[in-house]
């Protein structure tokens, strides 16, 4: 799907499975009792990040 992407220029190119994987699974462990922690949004402004800047939808984090 990555590479789809990259290919559609929707993402920039260069994006591997597994570190995008481990960092949207960093950004989600163990949120707690913290209510100043919103892994969602962090996870949005991640995915927001990767995308081309020719591709016009943006992720919401939806809180």
């Amino acid at each position: 799907m990555l590479t789809a992407a990259a290919e559609a220029d929707e993402i920039a190119p260069g994006t591997q499975a597994y570190e995008l994987m481990r960092g949207i699974g960093n950004l989600c462990i163990d949120r707690g009792s913290d209510p100043g922690y919103d892994p969602r949004r962090l996870v949005a402004l991640l995915i927001n990040g990767l995308r081309s800047p020719a591709s016009p939808e943006i992720v919401d984090g939806g809180s």
